[in-house]
């Protein structure tokens, strides 16, 4: 065989080999290139995915926020879909939408009962893109108490208002007692220089200046009372927002007994430049400013109180009179009348300086709008989110 053709069999060996090499080596680049794709497809899934449960999981905080705290939503909440063409969060499922969203919304309960969260609430959202799922959870920030031992601002476990720190938080703060509703002590002086202060103050309990007031003094036991001079309570609460749970107010006249007494509420601003200027707010006096009080419990009320003696033994006896009286302030109505409009289950700019047992016209300013409660944390951190 000529030299010549074992060269050109070889050649041929050769290219038969590299076309084998490279079809294979085609083959292994193709199949990578395809993994890849599908590698970078599902990492983009992923990415959504987990973009969309934050996202759901933010919404459905945001709204948690909105809602009164006797309203707050719990449970398996409705499925929400992500509307691509309106780019927007429905119940309702679109024709074209990214994913998704399940939530569920938990009470966390705390065995420590010294503990803070048994006021939190957890919210997780698992969202599904294209069969992809991922999971966000969050939970409600721990804001200070009012009972914290760095404010002292009443007794947990009794609700009696004490002495309070000079501690500007700077953060909202939450008043919740283990049970009795935030009282001023029986028989003694009201605390000197007593007040509330904080950017907001959220009422998780009752305010109930009734309560523990129904008590015997004896005019021998008891002579510091036997003076006649009016004995004021006064709880000033300074912040720019308020939320209220159930607020009863007491007053007690001198007839019968050795003196009067007055227990009341005074909505303050916690500086001169808080709140919003009067002359922004249709109705309002245009020369002082406004901050914001919700009355979400279910009764705004003046609950009277009288006296009652006994001479054998020879006691005055505080009692309660009649059933309480809801408080309501005057507004216009559409025939240009004055109507009463119960406190309860309203929303109010206040005047600063307001006293609620003292009413004045323009002291409480109906506010119409929404104004939304989330507004509240615009510059506090509402929430954590967990891993």
């Amino acid at each position: 065989m000529d030299i010549r053709d074992e060269r050109g069999m070889m050649a041929i060996g050769v290219a038969f080999m590299l076309i084998v090499v490279l079809g294979l080596f085609g083959g292994a680049l193709w199949q990578y290139s395809m993994a890849e794709m599908k590698r970078v497809e599902r990492f983009d899934k992923e990415l959504r995915a987990q973009f969309l449960a934050r996202a759901g999981a933010e919404a459905v905080m945001e709204a948690w926020l909105e809602e009164s705290w006797s309203n707050k939503p719990e449970g398996t909440m409705d499925r929400i879909y992500y509307n691509l063409d309106a780019q927007r969060f429905q119940t309702e499922k679109p024709a074209n939408y990214l994913g998704y969203v399940d939530v569920v919304v938990t009470r966390i309960d705390d065995p420590d009962p010294e503990g803070s969260s048994d006021d939190l609430t957890e919210i997780v959202a698992t969202a599904v893109v294209d069969g992809v799922t991922s999971t966000a959870r969050v939970t409600t920030y721990p804001y200070l108490y009012g009972h914290d031992d760095s404010l002292a601002w009443y007794g947990k476990d009794s609700g009696t208002l004490r002495r309070p720190l000079y501690v500007d938080p700077g953060e909202p703060v939450v008043v919740k007692t283990a049970g009795p509703p935030v009282h001023f002590p029986s028989k003694s002086s009201p605390p000197s220089n007593l007040s509330f202060r904080a950017p907001a103050v959220l009422f998780r309990s009752p305010i109930d200046f009734s309560y523990g007031q129904t008590v015997s003094y004896h005019p021998l036991w008891d002579l510091k009372w036997w003076v006649g001079v009016p004995y004021s309570f006064e709880l000033p609460i300074r912040a720019e927002t308020i939320i209220f749970d159930d607020v009863t107010l007491a007053n007690l006249p001198a007839e019968g007994g050795p003196f009067p007494m007055r227990a009341t509420l005074r909505l303050e601003l916690p500086s001169e430049t808080a709140g919003k200027p009067g002359s922004q707010i249709p109705g309002a006096d245009a020369t002082k400013r406004y901050g914001i009080v919700f009355f979400d419990g279910q009764k705004v009320q003046l609950q009277n109180l009288g006296w009652k003696v006994s001479l054998i033994p020879l006691r005055w006896y505080i009692e309660l009179v009649d059933s309480p009286q809801p408080l309501y302030i005057e507004v216009l109505n559409e025939s240009g009348q004055k109507e009463p409009l119960d406190l309860a289950g309203r929303a109010f700019y206040f005047r600063d300086g307001t006293d609620l047992l003292n009413l004045q016209e323009k002291d409480l300013i109906p506010i119409e709008e929404d104004v939304g409660r989330a507004r509240i944390f615009d510059d506090f951190r509402p929430y954590i989110w967990m891993r």
